[in-house]
């Protein structure tokens, strides 16, 4: 059974996991109000709340990252080298990544992660498909 000085010891260990973890939670909350309310924004805090988790993943299962969000960033960028999105931000390397580490998932979930990522693009007025 845990105690509080367990889980304060777990904490301060994975700092930076957790903190992925409970941002990703505030995000999928807006997200789903947004949906509810047919926000289209709803869907750029689905994808950052999507990022967010695996990272979060990454973080917690990822023993050659040890915890630290510098090098899971890191290896996110480096991932990423080549692919039309290079940056950090990169969702589905983020999930290549994850299942690495262990993460089980469908074709259908990476079809879904790629479907999400395409509405990011979308955040700004002036980029492709708004009108």
């Amino acid at each position: 059974m845990w105690t509080q000085h367990k889980l304060q010891d777990f904490l301060r260990a994975n700092k930076d996991a957790w903190r992925f973890a409970a941002k990703a939670s505030d995000d999928y909350v807006l997200a789903r109000c947004g949906m509810i309310n047919g926000l289209w924004s709803a869907f750029e805090m689905a994808t950052q709340a999507t990022e967010k988790f695996l990272k979060s993943y990454l973080l917690f299962k990822d023993q050659t990252l040890l915890g630290s969000a510098d090098k899971m960033r890191k290896a996110v960028r480096v991932k990423a080298k080549g692919s039309k999105d290079e940056s950090e931000h990169n969702i589905r390397v983020c999930l290549d990544l994850a299942a690495a580490a262990g993460l089980p998932f469908s074709a259908k979930f990476a079809y879904r992660i790629t479907r999400i990522n395409s509405y990011y693009s979308q955040r700004y007025p002036d980029k492709r498909g708004l009108t």
